[in-house]
């Protein structure tokens, strides 16, 4: 990944005091306590309403991985053994998703694509699976590379983009979606 740099120190003062109070900013979540509190205070609740940042996601594939991590201790989320943790769910849901399109059924196909996808997403890594996924609706999603005209020496050559066009339609509005800190590519598959 490319390291962000700016040009000159910031010349703004770093505030005294914040709307929202140096608590907001100082304080330490519950969540922040390791991967078990992470589970249970924070995530095993959405997870089992498949939302943010779980949509496309099952519980039953989540609650074993997390157990396990917590079983063997680890507590880094950042950490390899954090992210291999994801791997055997991950790759059973895509070997499944094959199996399917092998069928001739895409949309359970597409379902353990965008599955395998989520657990990946959890892990950090789920662009792979997701163009399975995306390669194999109605109105698919293509990944492109767009020249950086303006690139500077530290910046890549290309930008990814994924696609969508609507089929038949000469012209359509142009919708751009720019993900940012808690957001990814994957995350828009409606």
């Amino acid at each position: 990944m490319t390291p962000h740099k700016t040009a000159a120190p910031s010349a703004r003062p770093v505030p005294e005091t914040w709307q929202m109070g140096t608590e907001a900013f100082e304080r330490r979540m519950p969540h922040h306590d390791g991967i078990k509190a992470l589970w249970e205070t924070k995530w095993s609740f959405p997870c089992s309403k498949a939302v943010y940042p779980f949509h496309d996601g099952a519980y039953a594939d989540f609650e074993p991985i997390f157990l396990g991590l917590i079983a063997r201790g680890v507590d880094d989320g950042y950490s390899p053994a954090y992210t291999e943790a994801f791997f055997e769910t991950a790759e059973a849901l895509e070997k499944a998703g094959d199996e399917a399109t092998a069928a001739g059924d895409q949309s359970a196909a597409s379902s353990l694509y965008l599955r395998a996808a989520c657990v990946l997403r959890i892990a950090r890594f789920p662009k792979k699976v997701y163009l399975k996924a995306a390669g194999s609706w109605e109105v698919p999603i293509a990944e492109v590379q767009i020249p950086h005209v303006a690139a500077a020496a530290t910046d890549r050559p290309v930008i990814s983009a994924y696609v969508r066009v609507p089929p038949n339609q000469t012209a359509s509005p142009a919708v751009l979606l720019f993900t940012g800190l808690d957001g990814y590519r994957p995350d828009n598959t409606g």
